[in-house]
């Protein structure tokens, strides 16, 4: 005949929530505490028996993380907002083939994706580093490309 235990080995009596889920005769924080002591005491068996799994399924692990990574490029957005970072979700644009800056139209190994709207990811360009710097600029304060434009004119003018 089997008897239930109502009090664990430190004192705690083992009513309602005071037992571990799934365990009989052991509260919380022996529980706890004993999966430390194993995890302490099989570290290193642990840890290997990990990357024994991991060089295993490498190829599958890249293969999936490389399929997640072109599906986060299409559809979503990391940006700012109030000076905080935020995900959009959205569908973008496809990226361009040739690898083409579609403002300078220069060849770049990576491009930024400048957009107008954050409902409406698809309303947005490529971009290489600079022309998407100033395209930031642009938007930040509207007529500074025009406000350049003079003062190069002026400036080009006094030294004639």
């Amino acid at each position: 005949m089997h008897i239930m235990k109502t009090i664990c080995n430190c004192g705690v009596k083992l009513i309602g929530s005071n037992q571990y889920k799934g365990t009989i005769g052991v509260c919380k924080c022996c529980f706890k505490k004993g999966v430390k002591k194993y995890y302490l005491k099989n570290i290193v068996k642990m840890k290997a028996s990990m990357r024994n799994w991991y060089d295993n399924h490498k190829e599958k692990i890249l293969q999936k993380d490389k399929e997640r990574y072109l599906i986060d490029r299409q559809y979503s957005l990391v940006t700012t907002k109030n000076g905080k970072k935020i995900k959009i979700i959205g569908k973008k644009r496809s990226y361009p083939v040739d690898q083409r800056c579609e403002l300078c139209n220069q060849i770049k190994i990576r491009l930024l994706y400048h957009h107008w709207d954050d409902k409406d990811l698809s309303k947005g360009i490529y971009l290489c580093m600079h022309c998407h710097g100033l395209a930031e600029a642009i938007d930040k304060q509207i007529g500074l490309e025009q406000k350049y434009l003079n003062i190069k004119k002026n400036l080009w003018i006094l030294k004639s």
